[in-house]
């Protein structure tokens, strides 16, 4: 069954490219994959699959995936207990935010930086973490009109089609 799948991503990416679909197509069917590959155990591919995404949203200057793409890795880093390699992916995702003024996201990258940090009971820099997340968190709220994800009616972000 899992090289049904394999083979349907696959298909399914080259079809997408001769429809001539968005970019954020090609990335949001990625996340998804990369979620199913992890959920099935398939953890170094996932973290691969990831790895593209984020390549593919750098050459397309699509900024809002990159940081996504190598959160997401940050986080998948941290289930994995590799908590200095979620913490390099963590920076860099909020690095690319920073850099795009995407300041919606970089709320959610911050958290998920400090948690990274707090594990590694690296107090200082998860704390500062955390305030520049809160601090962002008062001063935009979620502005409409900015590009990343959006919080759905369950509270849950959404980046495409993918919760977040």
């Amino acid at each position: 069954a899992d090289d049904e799948v394999d083979s349907a991503y696959a298909n399914m990416l080259a079809k997408l490219s001769k429809l001539d679909a968005t970019d954020t197509d090609h990335l949001t069917l990625m996340f998804e994959y990369a979620d199913w590959q992890w959920a099935r155990g398939r953890f170094n591919e996932s973290l691969e699959t990831l790895e593209h995404a984020e390549r593919i949203a750098k050459n397309n200057r699509l900024p809002s995936g990159q940081a996504i793409a190598a959160d997401k890795r940050g986080v998948y880093h941290q289930h994995l207990d590799q908590r200095k390699l979620a913490i390099r992916c963590h920076k860099r995702a909020a690095k690319i935010a920073r850099r795009s003024d995407l300041n919606n996201l970089l709320e959610i990258l911050l958290n998920n930086l400090g948690e990274a940090h707090r594990h590694l009971e690296q107090w200082e820099d998860a704390n500062r973490a955390f305030l520049e997340a809160e601090e962002l968190a008062g001063k935009h709220d979620f502005d409409r009109s900015q590009p990343g994800p959006r919080r759905s009616g369950s509270g849950r972000l959404r980046f495409g089609r993918v919760n977040f």
